[in-house]
């Protein structure tokens, strides 16, 4: 029998594990991006699975637009850290990293 922790950790790791890794607008477009960190709701969880995402997007104007769209998404289903941003250029097949946000 499972306790009531192992649950929400075997629940919490099915659905980290259904989230894609990296969202990016296509080529041609150059744009601003962030690092989310995805941790459980609950804080006293062990044996948890985090997940670092990447999510850049050309209709948003400021980093915070990233964060607040992928909060909204995730129905805030995770407890979610920005690790920080800057900017993609992407062009034929290539990624061009540059800049840095300030941590939101």
């Amino acid at each position: 029998m499972t306790s009531n922790k192992e649950a929400l950790v075997l629940d919490h790791n099915s659905k980290i594990k259904s989230i894609e890794t990296c969202d990016i607008d296509g080529e041609g477009k150059t744009f601003k991006y962030i690092l989310i960190r995805l941790l459980p709701k609950e804080k006293c969880l062990k044996g948890y699975e985090e997940k670092v995402l990447v999510r850049g997007y050309e209709r948003c104007y400021y980093h915070g637009d990233i964060f607040e769209e992928v909060e909204l998404k995730l129905k805030n289903a995770f407890r979610m850290d920005c690790l920080g941003g800057g900017r993609i250029k992407h062009e034929h097949k290539k990624l061009h990293i540059y800049g840095y946000s300030q941590v939101i």
